[in-house]
């Protein structure tokens, strides 16, 4: 049947009679079953692999679907682990806003914001730093 297609005709009247007769069969037959058993006929499976392929994915109520509103989270504490008391280095990306309860030394980049830990005692005072959506909070560990 495929020799009957114009331009594939040609292309297979190249190949010996051993692969166009054997090989060639053989190898789409295989591919055909390598996909995967489901009970389905291969042509059944071939078009339902294509619907999905070009259906939309998500569909909330036919509309756009809108953005969340931002939601506070509970307060987490960050504290030193089992390795020793000092505070690890790390990063935050907001927005949100966080709470400094030990001294540290500051320095603003844009919209990335650096904290080095000076010294490892807890203010009387915690101070409230203000992130904005989309910036990045450094924390650096003091150099000894």
């Amino acid at each position: 049947m495929a020799a009957r297609l114009p331009g594939v005709g040609e292309l297979l009247a190249l190949l010996p009679w051993p692969v166009r007769l054997v090989l060639v069969p053989a190898a789409i037959a295989r591919g055909l079953c390598a996909v995967g058993a489901d009970g389905r006929p291969a042509y059944e499976r071939a078009l339902a692999r294509l619907r999905y392929a070009i259906s939309a994915q998500h569909v909330v109520v036919f509309q756009r679907r809108r953005p969340r509103a931002v939601e506070r989270l509970n307060d987490v504490a960050v504290g030193a682990d089992e390795h020793g008391t000092s505070l690890r280095p790390g990063v935050v990306r907001g927005g949100g806003s966080v709470l400094i309860a030990r001294p540290a030394r500051g320095r603003q980049r844009r919209r990335r914001v650096q904290l080095t830990a000076t010294e490892d005692r807890w203010l009387t005072q915690p101070r409230e730093l203000e992130l904005p959506l989309g910036a990045r909070l450094e924390i650096r560990c003091a150099r000894r």
